[in-house]
């Protein structure tokens, strides 16, 4: 179980930190729990639940979850940056990625 904010180690390199932690996951068979409100993590974990005065509010794949941008804001939390731009942008489809933003601009664009 990791927390946030996470241990001076990880906060020197999240994106270094990440690879070895999802191998030992696979390899071992191990389920992963972070606590916390930095959801920069998030897009790699399989699954999120979102909980608030030990309620749960909301339970299924990150791809879902970091898309819910209101939710997201209305728990105090920041949405992933490409979700929140698009969303405040009037659009209804919400990329994660680089790639689905680009796609997701049609033609020319990539």
């Amino acid at each position: 179980m990791l927390t946030n904010p996470p241990p001076i180690s990880i906060r020197c390199g999240w994106r270094n930190f990440w690879p070895p932690w999802n191998r030992l996951s696979r390899t071992r068979d191990l389920t992963l729990v972070f606590l916390g409100e930095d959801l920069r993590l998030a897009r790699f974990c399989s699954r999120i639940v979102l909980l608030a005065r030990g309620k749960i509010l909301a339970d299924g794949p990150a791809e879902v979850i970091l898309r819910e941008v209101e939710r997201l804001r209305g728990l105090g939390l920041n949405p992933p940056e490409l979700p929140a731009l698009f969303h405040d942008l009037g659009q209804t489809v919400l990329p994660l990625t680089l790639e689905e933003a680009v796609d997701q601009a049609g033609p020319g664009m990539g």
